[in-house]
C-alpha cells in the first residue's frame, strides 16, 4: 500500500506513539522500504485514520420480499474509508466539496435525493488518474456505503441500480457483500443515459466495457447481510438499487419503493482491539461501533462478569495496574436481541517509564524526531546493523531528507 503515491500535505493530525520498552530492548521505527520521507508519511497515516467506519444510521433493514430486496441509496446505515472520497445525500443544506461540476439532478430521483461520490476530480480522460484517491479498480478500501439487509429467499440476486451515468469516468461502482469485494460484483457499468437516471446490471468485462447484463450478482443466503456500494470513480451519483432472483426483470422508471420495514438485533461494525498490552500506570481504551434499530444498550463486561458503570461504546481503564489484566469484552443490546463483541485480551506489564514519540516534524529540509522519557537513539544504514549511537539522549534529533534510507531506535538502559 505504501508503494502507492502518498501526499504529505493530506495529513491532518498524527497521533503520537506510545512505545513501551523493557531495559536492554529496542524498538526498530522504520521498515527497510521506507526512506526517512516515507517513514514520517507512514506515521501519519497511523494516526489520520483513527477509525474507517463512519458513525451509523439507525434506519431500520431492508427486508426482501419473494426475490426481490429494494433500497433507497440514501438511506444508507453506515459509510467506511472516506479519507480521500466520501458519499454525499443530494440535495443537502451543507455545501459538498469542490469540485463537482455536475448539476443537481434530484427532481427525478426517487424520494427526491440521491448518494454521489465528492469531491470530483476525474471528468474526463484527459483529467489526472489517481489510483485509491480518485479510481478505485477493486472495492477494497474504496469509499463505501453499507446496507443492513434480511434475506428471506436464499438464491442468486441479479443487481440492478439507477445511477446518472455523466460521463465515461463518472458511471462505474462496485458492489460487496459482508466486508467481501466477489468478482460477481466487480464494477457495476453504464454506457447509456448520460442525460437521465438510467438503470443498469452490466458488469464491466475486458473487450467489453459497455459490460454483460447478469454477469453482476450476488448468491445470497438466507438471514441477515450487510450489502456494500464501493467508489470506482469519484462523481458517481446513484438513487436506488434492487436485487433481484429473476434474471428477466429490469425495473423502469424510479422503480418499485423500497422496503425498509424489518428490526433488527445490533450489529457489530468495528470489534475491541483483540489485544492489548501495556505497562503499569498506563491507560487502556477500548471502543466498539455497533448500528442497530432503536437506542442501543452498551454492558462492558471482564473474564465473563459484567463492569459496573460501563455502559458505554467507549471504556476506559485509568492508571492501569496487574489485577486489570483480563478479558474484556461488551455486550451491545436493544428491543430486538444482543450481540456479543469478539474477546478483548489486556496484559499488564511491570518495566520501566517508555518513550514516546512525539509528531516527527519536516523543517527547512530536515526531520526532526523527538521523544520523551528517556532513552538513546540509534541509527544504522542497514536493518541488521551495525546500529551506532547517535549521541544524542536529549530527546530532539535532526536529519537532512534526501540522505538516503536510514533505521532509527530508541534504546533504553546501557
Amino acid at each position: 500500500m505504501l508503494d502507492s503515491p502518498l501526499r504529505i500535505r493530506t495529513v491532518k493530525h498524527i497521533s503520537k506513539l506510545n512505545v513501551r520498552l523493557r531495559p536492554n530492548e529496542s524498538k526498530v521505527m522504520k521498515h527497510p522500504r521506507f526512506s526517512l520521507r516515507r517513514m514520517v508519511v507512514a506515521l501519519a497515516i497511523l494516526g489520520c485514520l483513527p477509525r474507517l467506519i463512519s458513525p451509523v444510521s439507525a434506519a431500520p433493514a431492508y427486508n426482501e420480499r419473494d426475490g426481490l430486496l429494494v433500497i433507497e441509496a440514501e438511506n444508507f446505515h453506515s459509510k467506511a474509508n472516506t479519507s480521500f472520497r466520501d458519499w454525499y445525500i443530494i440535495p443537502t443544506a451543507s455545501p459538498t466539496p469542490t469540485p463537482d461540476p455536475d448539476p443537481d439532478h434530484s427532481s427525478d430521483a426517487g424520494g427526491g435525493q440521491y448518494v454521489e461520490i465528492l469531491p470530483d476530480t476525474r471528468v474526463t480522460l484527459a483529467d489526472t488518474l489517481e489510483y485509491g484517491v480518485n479510481f478505485f479498480e477493486t472495492g477494497h478500501d474504496s469509499p463505501r456505503l453499507n446496507y443492513r439487509v434480511r434475506i428471506n429467499t436464499p438464491g442468486r440476486y441479479y443487481a440492478r441500480i439507477r445511477a446518472y451515468p455523466l460521463g465515461t469516468e463518472d458511471n462505474s461502482v462496485h458492489v460487496g457483500l459482508n466486508d467481501t469485494w466477489p468478482l460477481s460484483g466487480w464494477a457495476v457499468q453504464w454506457c447509456d443515459g448520460e442525460t437521465e437516471w438510467t438503470w443498469s446490471g452490466a458488469q464491466r468485462v475486458p473487450g467489453n466495457p459497455c459490460g454483460i447484463t447478469n454477469a453482476l450478482y450476488l448468491d445470497l443466503t438466507a438471514g441477515d447481510h450487510t450489502l456494500m456500494l464501493g467508489m470506482r470513480e469519484d462523481g458517481f451519483e446513484m438513487d436506488r438499487i434492487i436485487f433481484t432472483t429473476d434474471p428477466d426483470y429490469f425495473p423502469t422508471g424510479i422503480g418499485p419503493a423500497a422496503f425498509p420495514e424489518i428490526e433488527l438485533p445490533p450489529m457489530i461494525l468495528t470489534q475491541p482491539a483483540p489485544e492489548t498490552r501495556v505497562f503499569i500506570d498506563d491507560t487502556v481504551t477500548l471502543s466498539v461501533l455497533a448500528t442497530g434499530d432503536g437506542p442501543l444498550a452498551y454492558q462492558w463486561t471482564k473474564n465473563g462478569a459484567d463492569l459496573e458503570e460501563a455502559t458505554s461504546p467507549v471504556l476506559t481503564l485509568a492508571d492501569v495496574q496487574m489485577p486489570d489484566s483480563g478479558t474484556y469484552g461488551v455486550r451491545v443490546s436493544n428491543s430486538n436481541g444482543s450481540v456479543t463483541s469478539s474477546d478483548a485480551v489486556v496484559t499488564v506489564s511491570g518495566g520501566v517509564p517508555a518513550p514516546i514519540l512525539e509528531q516527527p516534524t519536516v523543517v527547512n529540509g530536515s526531520i526532526i524526531i523527538t521523544w520523551t522519557n528517556g532513552g538513546e537513539l540509534e541509527s544504522a544504514t542497514d536493518l541488521n546493523g551495525p546500529w551506532l549511537p547517535s549521541g544524542n539522549s536529549s530527546g530532539s534529533f535532526t536529519e537532512p531528507l534526501g540522505s538516503g534510507n536510514k533505521f532509527f531506535r530508541i534504546k533504553l538502559g546501557p
